[in-house]
């Protein structure tokens, strides 16, 4: 009996990688209106990307005869082609900003140059508040008003997310980044100089791939990170008072059950509302385990872009299917070009972090110290958290008692806490405050529990608002309150 086999029809994915690389380095001079090419010095490059990062170049020249002795001047233009066919395909446009001349055993004389990409968005900071602001709006908006001629926005997507940031003395890709953050999306710069905008695990490179037998030469701690993982964030905003300040927290009790509690704290003045404190608190949550470990590419793979997805297929290793590329680095000599990709989170919020040091954290010292979770902080230049007021008024950034009025109050509106509570406190910035008393109502207030003046009040429940009483000491002694802050935990 004939045994008939059939095979099956199947696809082999060839790499790019196989070819031989083209590269080209041209360089504007100062003075010139056309750039130079000057790939027939080149001995070495390197180009560095990193997620939510702006892209680096360092280029090894031979400086044979002295060539290079007063051609660079700084804030020159680089760009660095490189494709598989004519070298003409850029990877990389900037400005050089440094410059070394050496003498090595191998090459001779040197001269090396590194560049980065638009620094003058990098190296300017401004400062701008946006409140519940379209994202894609705010990042327009601070664009076209600080860096205006550096850098487009033509790839920024209409976003309809709100934020909520203030920025103070912040980087182009300091503000870029906490956006993102808040609306779940990365960030890159393209050679165009060009703003882009990338959701999360939202676009994957099919040009090419990363597989153990076709194009992987090395590895190295390929698998799993649950360091990285966040599941309670505590938010403290700026004071505004002497003890009043914005505080929020919020849990992920699912992954605190199954793993325990991982806290992050983060202090920053530059937080001045409840909301703002809020959604950082949101963005910085991270309950997620990574993928983490570094893979080398022999031939390279210059169409890689950080924060994008590409499919990675090495066994033994768990890691076979698609991953977010973090970090890259493509490296050419004359044994021609490598790529080396970083699949571990390796970015964080720029300057909204946890504050370590002693001498910027000693300014909060005290202001928690009866572990309250959340609340409402009320500076008094708006009513915005104020539900009703009865023989008070808010005048000139103070909460007072109306004119002939020996008492008042002021009730802020409900709100729902992220976590239940158990204890509650306040504090208050002003002035004779004497008679002065604080009440919680857990119950919309249908009944109220008065606050202890020192110390947290035990009392539990999921809602809050706060009842501020405000009592003349003599006709002629009010009191002024100019921030108040409750709190539960």
């Amino acid at each position: 009996m004939v045994t008939i086999t059939k095979v099956k029809r199947g696809g082999v994915f060839i790499p790019l990688s196989i070819y031989t690389p083209c590269i080209k380095i041209e360089i504007t001079f100062s003075g010139d209106s056309s750039a130079t090419d000057v790939s027939d010095k080149l001995l070495t490059c390197s180009i560095k990307g990193q997620k939510n990062k702006l892209k680096s170049a360092s280029v090894a020249f031979n400086n044979l005869e002295g060539y290079w002795v007063n051609k660079i001047s700084g804030g020159e233009l680089i760009s660095i082609y490189i494709d598989y066919v004519d070298g003409t395909t850029k990877r990389f446009y900037g400005k050089i900003d440094e410059k070394y001349f050496a003498l090595t055993v191998n090459n001779g004389w040197e001269f090396t140059v590194t560049a980065r990409q638009t620094p003058g968005f990098r190296d300017k900071k401004f400062s701008a508040n946006y409140s519940s602001e379209q994202a894609s709006t705010a990042i327009k908006d601070f664009i076209d008003t600080f860096y205006s001629g550096i850098v487009t926005y033509t790839n920024v997507p209409t976003i309809t997310t709100t934020i909520s940031l203030n920025f103070s003395n912040k980087t182009g890709p300091q503000a870029l980044t906490e956006i993102c953050a808040q609306i779940s999306y990365s960030w890159y710069i393209d050679e165009t100089n060009d703003v882009h905008l990338i959701a999360k695990d939202s676009v994957k490179n099919t040009s090419e791939n990363i597989a153990y037998g076709v194009n992987v030469s090395a590895c190295s701690k390929l698998g799993t990170n649950y360091k990285d993982i966040i599941n309670r964030v505590t938010v403290y905003g700026k004071n505004i008072g002497t003890d009043v300040f914005y505080l929020q927290t919020q849990n992920n009790t699912t992954s605190q059950d199954s793993l325990w509690i991982i806290d992050s704290v983060i202090r920053d003045e530059t937080i001045v509302s409840n909301t703002e404190a809020s959604e950082v608190a949101n963005a910085n949550m991270n309950t997620t385990s990574s993928n983490d470990g570094n893979i080398s590419v022999a031939g390279g793979i210059p169409t890689v872009i950080a924060g994008e997805l590409m499919r990675v297929s090495i066994p033994y290793t768990e890691v076979m299917d698609w991953v977010t590329i973090e970090a890259f680095t493509h490296t050419y000599s004359a044994r021609g070009l490598n790529t080396s990709v970083n699949i571990h989170k390796v970015e964080s919020l720029g300057t909204i972090q946890e504050i370590t040091n002693n001498d910027i954290a000693s300014s909060y010292a005290g202001t928690n110290e009866y572990g309250m979770s959340e609340g409402i902080a009320m500076p008094f230049d708006d009513e915005s958290y104020v539900e009703s007021r009865s023989s008070t008024e808010i005048t000139n950034g103070e909460l007072k008692l109306t004119s002939g009025s020996s008492s008042g109050n002021m009730i802020t509106i409900e709100q729902e806490a992220n976590s239940s509570f158990t204890k509650a406190s306040y504090s208050i910035d002003g002035e004779n405050l004497d008679n002065c008393t604080v009440e919680i109502s857990v119950n919309d207030g249908l009944s109220w529990t008065t606050l202890a003046t020192i110390g947290a009040t035990v009392i539990a429940g999921s809602n809050y608002k706060f009842r501020v009483n405000l009592t003349q000491i003599t006709a002629d002694i009010k009191p002024i309150i100019r921030a108040f802050g409750g709190y539960v935990g």
